[in-house]
């Protein structure tokens, strides 16, 4: 497996300053396709992996993702 990374976007700062949420796109030469992952709190959320061959929808939707797990996490922790 061949995993790059080519862009990221994060929300919510924590008081250590680092981020509670990144969403991280990479592309996966192997699969031809490119792979979202959701980072919240240093913790990677396997089941919130999200898999297309259309890198702009993938990079729309590491934004909405981690704009809306940080809400999340915010309203609720």
């Amino acid at each position: 497996m061949s995993l790059r990374k080519i862009g990221s976007w994060s929300f919510g700062k924590q008081e250590d300053g680092s981020f509670a949420v990144v969403a991280v796109v990479y592309r996966d030469s192997e699969w031809q396709e490119y792979r979202v992952k959701l980072i919240a709190r240093g913790v990677h959320q396997k089941d919130s992996d999200y898999h297309t061959d259309d890198r702009d929808d993938a990079m729309m939707t590491a934004k909405s993702m981690a704009r809306a797990y940080s809400e999340w996490m915010t309203t609720y922790s």
